[in-house]
């Protein structure tokens, strides 16, 4: 969370803070620059509710700053309208795509899943911090998950 603001403050000086550049080119330097930083790495690790609401609120925040808007307007219009997701959703998605990859490539990372998969399958058991789990826990279908086609980018 710490680079994603040090990178949205780092671009003020090119005309991210307000009044600065247009909102739609601020919408484009955030969801290319300021997004990824955000984003990066958390479909790998088990990241808890707590995170996940400073994750989102720190987005909500800077996006707010970056175009005008007063912090006390309500933000789910405003992000709607830069074409901004949730940080929830973007993480979901990546998640998914990285258990879709880890089944294209023969590994033992795979055999792993694989075993994990059968568990869950099978008995309905779920072993703590693995991504079968936080699949689960997203109310994604791991088998389905484990054929998605991988994001192409993000």
């Amino acid at each position: 969370m710490e680079a994603c603001r040090r990178t949205t403050f780092g671009l003020q000086g090119n005309g991210m803070s307000y009044p600065g550049l247009g909102s739609d080119v601020k919408a484009q330097l955030w969801r290319t620059m300021c997004c990824p930083t955000l984003a990066n790495g958390k479909d790998c690790v088990d990241i808890s509710s707590k995170s996940l609401n400073q994750m989102e609120t720190l987005q909500r925040t800077l996006a707010k700053r970056c175009i005008g808007v007063p912090m006390r307007n309500h933000h789910t219009a405003i992000l709607n309208a830069l074409e901004i997701q949730p940080r929830k959703t973007v993480i979901r998605r990546r998640t998914m795509s990285l258990f879709s990859r880890i089944f294209k490539v023969d590994s033992q990372m795979k055999d792993i899943c694989i075993t994990l998969l059968v568990q869950y399958m099978l008995h309905k058991k779920l072993c703590a911090g693995t991504i079968v789990e936080r699949l689960v826990r997203m109310e994604i279908s791991p088998l389905e998950a484990s054929f998605a086609r991988p994001l192409k980018s993000s």
